[in-house]
This record gives structure tokens, sequence and C-alpha cells, in this order.
């Protein structure tokens, strides 16, 4: 089975005790309803460096019809078994070849990640592909984890099931088998993980300190701004729940991207406006992160 796609998410429900609907990215007034819950985090994770890989042969002309081919053969990905590999496959034709606005396409995403030589900050660019592409998974993680996410506190696999079950109850679906629900659990707290949410070893369940490498928050930053956003809207927008982030959080990175000069805050007209320094991505990844 193949993980939702959520081609044109633009606005979705917080799951709250009220379940009032809000914006996801600001530009449309109602959302799409639930296609399906389908299977997928279980058996293929964030896989950072796997995804660069095939994201850059792609961006230097290869075709994905010949990736394929190679992905098979074990001539690409030769680290993981035929199955896994299948399983990297599927992932990368769902979560990256047609992302949703605001988030930029392959291309983009190919260079931004070759620039970037932290793992953390890999990651983190990547979380919003993933729980775009997964509407379970962006519920329980938008849901369960951004709201509650405190340094020290608790998060366990059975938590996650049981908001997991939350989220079928809520779209009238019958849950998967015991089982598979469990390893999906799993599958969410290593995302947490690789994006420094949750700890390793005695932390495994446990929330840490959190933020975003400012090379993750800089290129989401930009999407949204060249989605349309501004001033307030940039800072405020509920995309950034997608990591993690609460608007105190996003502040404190806006304040982290204008110290490395990325962006600037100017005056227009008595108002404050949160500029970018680069006219592009592409500038911004070429020159400042290249």
């Amino acid at each position: 089975m193949s993980c939702l796609i959520l081609a044109n998410l633009l606005e979705y429900a917080w799951p709250s005790a009220v379940n009032i609907p809000f914006p996801l990215f600001e530009t449309e007034a109602h959302a799409p309803e639930a296609r399906g819950l389908t299977t997928g985090l279980e058996s293929c994770g964030i896989a950072a460096g796997d995804t660069a890989a095939v994201l850059g042969e792609l961006a230097s002309g290869r075709s994905l019809e010949e990736l394929s081919r190679r992905i098979a053969t074990g001539a690409l990905l030769n680290k993981r078994s035929r199955t896994g590999r299948q399983h990297v496959l599927a992932a990368i034709r769902r979560r990256y070849l047609n992302p949703p606005a605001p988030l930029p396409g392959p291309t983009v995403l190919a260079a931004v990640l070759s620039a970037i030589r932290t793992s953390v900050a890999q990651n983190q660019l990547l979380l919003p592909y993933v729980l775009s592409s997964d509407l379970a998974a962006y519920e329980v993680v938008v849901g369960l984890v951004a709201p509650q996410r405190v340094p020290g506190d608790r998060i366990t696999t059975t938590g996650v099931v049981e908001e997991l079950d939350r989220v079928f109850a809520r779209h009238g679906k019958q849950p998967w088998r015991a089982g598979l629900r469990l390893r999906w659990a799993q599958g969410v707290l290593s995302v947490l993980r690789d994006v420094g949410a949750v700890g390793r070893g005695k932390q495994r369940e446990e929330y840490l300190a959190y933020s975003v490498r400012s090379e993750a928050f800089g290129f989401h930053l930009r999407a949204l701004f060249d989605s349309g956003l501004r001033g307030a809207m940039l800072v405020r927008s509920p995309f950034w729940r997608m990591l993690l982030l609460n608007e105190e959080d996003v502040r404190h990175s806006v304040r982290g991207v204008v110290e490395r000069r990325w962006w600037r805050n100017i005056i227009v007209g008595g108002v404050e406006e949160l500029l970018p320094a680069s006219p592009s991505i592409e500038e911004w990844v070429t020159h400042d992160l290249g």
C-alpha cells in the first residue's frame, strides 16, 4: 500500500478537543476531504542520505525509469536490501516528486540537500515533506507532538498508537491490525529522533530540548515567502507546526537567519518587514550554503 499524497494540501484540521480547522498555508478557506489513511512510515523513515542520492541523480538528468532500474539491481542504494530499496523509492515518489505548495520541487531540494552537511539539518528540512505526504503522520505529529513537546516529558509508542486510533476514529475508518500500528508508531518515534526532538538510548521515549537548524528554517522560510506570505504571516503560519515550532520558536529562528545575513529586517511605511537577502532560493543555496 502507498501513503496518501496530499497533492493539493493547503489547509487541514488541527486535532483538538473541538477539532477546529485551520489554514495550513493561509491561502485557502477550506480543506480537501481525506481520501484515506494508508501505511508507509513503518517501512521507510526520513532516509535523508538515500533521498539526497536519488534526488541528486534526478537533478543531474537521469530519468526516473533509469533510476528505478538501478535501484532494483542494487547499483544505487546498495547498502539496503532489495525490499528496503523498494521502500525508499516508493517513499521518494510519494514525498518529493510532486510536493504540495509551498514546498519546493525536487531540483531545488536536491541542491540544498547537497549543500547541507549535517544529518539533523537534512532531516529537519525533509520533515514537512514527510508529513505532507502522510495524513496519519501529519495528524499525529501536528496534533499530539507539536503542542505537547516539553523537554523531559515522555512520548511512548503506546501513546502514539492511541493517537493513531483517534485519527482513525475521527475519519470513521477501521484501524490497521495491531502489529502494523505498533511498527508505524515506532516509525513516528524514529522520525522524531532523526530531527532531534526525541532522544536515543535511555532517552528514546523522552522529548529533548529542540531547535531547528538555520539551514532548514531558512529554506522553508524562503518557500513561504515565495508562496506569497509577508510580514506577520511568515511568523504565524501554521506551516511551522510541521517543524514542531510555536510562534516564539519561529521568532527565535528568524533572529538566527537575520544574524547570518540570509534575511534582513527593514521598516517600510512604519511597518517592520522581513525580506530575503538573496534574489532567489537558488541563489541562496549557491552563494550562502554552497
